[in-house]
């Protein structure tokens, strides 16, 4: 199929089932809930918008499952020579920041030794040799900074980030009451669609 003729099947299916959704989710408007009847019709209206739902996805799936194969086969042909080449530009960047390195570093000798006997020429090559390395044509210098803890106890409680993760996991398995200073616990209702024969 052509590009085209894909892109006509997609409007075909996809056009009216939007049509067919926003008529559905428009019907909702000043509805609610009085009673166990109207809580039956609504979540029947729900089941019903779900497995139309899934239908249109699988009909989305069968127009869009030979695209992303076709995609990834070709993405799986240029990989190699992209990644070959990233590599490549990695191990000379590597290159270069080491060589900057090491004339920093040599710079610095220099400069001491130099202090230290009084040779200007040692001053004149040091000062050349840590300046060097930042006017490379064609490459910009940025310096970044990291770090490693090496004594959380000694971190400033400002930097201390709380694992929200792990407070939400023992709050539900303390069923909402966790007893923790400081952590504020909030529930939130989700309704789930179930089958007949009890699948989800």
């Amino acid at each position: 199929m052509t590009t085209t003729e894909i892109e006509d099947e997609a409007i075909a299916i996809a056009g009216p089932a939007h049509l067919e959704a926003d008529e559905i989710f428009t019907g909702l408007a000043g509805l609610e809930v009085g009673d166990r009847d109207d809580a039956t019709t609504l979540a029947q209206i729900a089941a019903d918008c779900k497995a139309r739902r899934e239908d249109i996805d699988e009909q989305r799936k069968r127009i869009t499952t030979p695209l992303r194969e076709a995609l990834a086969e070709v993405n799986g042909l240029f990989k190699p020579a992209i990644e070959t080449l990233q590599k490549t530009e990695t191990a000379i960047k590597a290159l270069i920041v080491a060589w900057r390195q090491h004339s920093i570093d040599e710079g610095d000798r220099l400069l001491e030794s130099a202090g230290l006997l009084g040779n200007p020429d040692d001053i004149t090559r040091a000062v050349t040799l840590r300046g060097a390395p930042d006017k490379i044509p064609g490459v910009q210098i940025r310096r970044t900074w990291s770090g490693s803890v090496i004594d959380a106890d000694a971190i400033p409680r400002a930097f201390m980030v709380p694992d929200v993760k792990a407070l939400e996991q023992m709050t539900k398995a303390a069923n909402g009451r966790p007893q923790i200073p400081g952590w504020a616990p909030e529930e939130k209702t989700t309704i789930a669609l179930i089958k007949p024969n009890g699948g989800a």
